[in-house]
């Protein structure tokens, strides 16, 4: 009825019920963390080899990212920024304003508190160690708290020390051809095999600040100060001294 009223005329109320079987194309993956059931990220997709081809090819403009390297920054020694969307990589700023997004290693995300590229939790990968128990432990409290991360290994000047958040110490290998310098808290080109520095002040007037590494998959990269700073490229990519960039391998090859 239309009206309240009517119901007690009522004698034969019924109604249909019908269940439609609906087909959702895809599914949804839920990330576990902690315990805790969390919706999955782009990145938790780029950490696993078993999930990553699942992506569609990313087509975000990395141009448009805003560039952190401002004066002030550097007047504040501020050189490292991470991603603004990607954890697998991060900025790195030259004393010119030039930024360069660096893409950590495989399986690794990038820690802002470290400026360093390392797994979420403390495990021991091929290219790390602990610390050798007659070795004093770098990783204090007060040491990260004024953001030191990074010790010289006492035993072996192609080793360093990197701190993680629980304070625990891990003994790390510089790539080949490497020494670690804790003035820079990087590994540089070891001045005792080295012939010579590439960074002169000549090639930076001519605009050239990035040289090739022996390893191809690396390159030198020169500051204001004629410093030069070991880079990765990208995974899949070599460096390429004519475009003064990296480029995929396949590109010199052809």
């Amino acid at each position: 009825p239309t009206e309240a009223a009517g119901l007690k005329n009522c004698s034969d109320a019924h109604f249909n019920t019908t269940i439609i079987s609906v087909n959702e194309s895809g599914s949804e993956i839920i990330c576990r963390q902690n315990g805790h059931d969390r919706e999955c990220t782009k990145t938790d997709f780029l950490l696993h080899e078993k999930y990553k081809h699942y992506l569609c090819s990313s087509t975000t403009d990395e141009t448009a990212i805003p560039n952190p390297c401002t004066e002030e920054a550097i007047r504040n020694n501020q050189l490292f920024f991470p991603h603004p969307y990607d954890y697998t990589k991060f900025i790195k700023c030259d004393y010119h304003h030039k930024m360069y997004i660096t893409q950590c290693p495989k399986g690794e995300r990038y820690q802002q508190g470290s400026h360093s590229c390392g797994s979420t939790t403390a495990t021991v990968t091929g290219d790390k160690a602990p610390l050798d128990p007659d070795v004093t432990n770098p990783c204090t409290t007060q040491a990260l708290a004024s953001n030191e991360y990074f010790f010289a290994y006492s035993k072996d000047h192609t080793k360093f020390i990197h701190c993680d958040v629980w304070l625990n110490a891990w003994v790390t290998s510089c790539p080949p051809s490497l020494v670690w310098n804790q003035q820079s808290h990087t590994c540089i080109a070891d001045q005792h095999h080295e012939a010579s520095n590439p960074c002169t002040q000549e090639q930076l007037d001519n605009g050239i600040t990035m040289f090739p590494h022996p390893d191809p998959h690396m390159y030198i990269h020169c500051d204001s100060g004629l410093n030069q700073w070991v880079q990765s490229c990208v995974g899949g990519t070599v460096f390429d001294f004519a475009s003064q960039t990296c480029v995929w391998e396949n590109a010199l090859s052809g």
